[in-house]
């Protein structure tokens, strides 16, 4: 989905029309203005089963099972051409701190009142000047580490490594695509589209609590084989995750021209 600038200045609310934006969930509430906007690549999914109860008790929205089931992801995946949709493309030179980022979200998964969305347990960035404008903007959970993908889709091998500044917690994971002309849209219904298919967002940030809404076309994901080295950034933090299982782990090439709106207060 490709919009130009355009459609930002003179079409203050864009709803765009059913064959733009494929999936159901996406259309749902898609009405919004963006305020900022970029590309999202080679996002690796690494999904975990966990216990309701331990999860709940540090997540301050109801959670959304499945299936009686609760989930927390660990998404990593790459931001680039990043900037202000209100201002315009001439602010990716003013942004440029941000141009590239390396993330790691961790992310659960949570329903407020009729709206299924995502909560941020916590998110590592890899570049400091993230860190203001992640809290102030939308409340978000940012951290600082050293984050390194090396991500070959053509070979079909994945590497990642999350580091805490002090190098005495990390993630480290490795994994190879199961079939790699496979990338596909998740079938209605399924585990996979749950997992995937979120556009709004839910943050909490000392007493103040927000929300804002994601536009991107659906996911097309492929199913991974992987093997976590070291999660000991993730299981010092969240200790159940350690009493948990990896469910499920997925590629995918990535999302473009992502609209991310203005935060809301919940």
């Amino acid at each position: 989905m490709s919009f130009s600038t355009t459609d930002y200045a003179d079409r203050r609310r864009f709803c765009p029309k059913a064959k733009d934006v494929q999936h159901v969930n996406a259309r749902r509430r898609m009405c919004d203005r963006p305020f900022f906007i970029g590309d999202w690549k080679d996002a690796v999914f690494i999904n975990y089963e966990v216990d309701a109860g331990w999860l709940q008790s540090v997540v301050p929205f109801p959670l959304d099972l499945r299936e009686g089931r609760a989930y927390v992801s660990l998404v990593a995946f790459t931001m680039s051409d990043f900037w202000h949709a209100w201002l315009g493309r001439w602010t990716r030179w003013l942004l440029w701190p941000f141009a590239v980022q390396r993330f790691l979200n961790v992310r659960t998964y949570v329903k407020v009142g009729d709206e299924a969305g995502i909560f941020f347990l916590t998110e590592f960035v890899s570049s400091p000047f993230s860190l203001p404008l992640g809290y102030l903007a939308y409340g978000l959970p940012y951290h600082l580490a050293k984050v390194v993908y090396w991500q070959s889709p053509g070979d079909g091998v994945f590497h990642g490594l999350v580091a805490s500044p002090f190098g005495d917690e990390n993630l480290a994971y490795q994994a190879e695509l199961v079939e790699a002309e496979n990338y596909r849209q998740s079938e209605p219904g399924s585990l996979k589209e749950f997992l995937l298919e979120r556009y709004v967002a839910f943050t909490s940030f000392g007493n103040s609590s927000r929300k804002f809404r994601i536009r991107h076309k659906v996911w097309l994901a492929v199913d991974l084989d992987l093997e976590m080295i070291d999660d000991s950034l993730m299981t010092r933090r969240f200790p159940f995750l350690d009493r948990g299982r990896i469910a499920s782990a997925y590629h995918t090439p990535g999302v473009f021209d992502v609209w991310m709106g203005k935060p809301e207060r919940v």
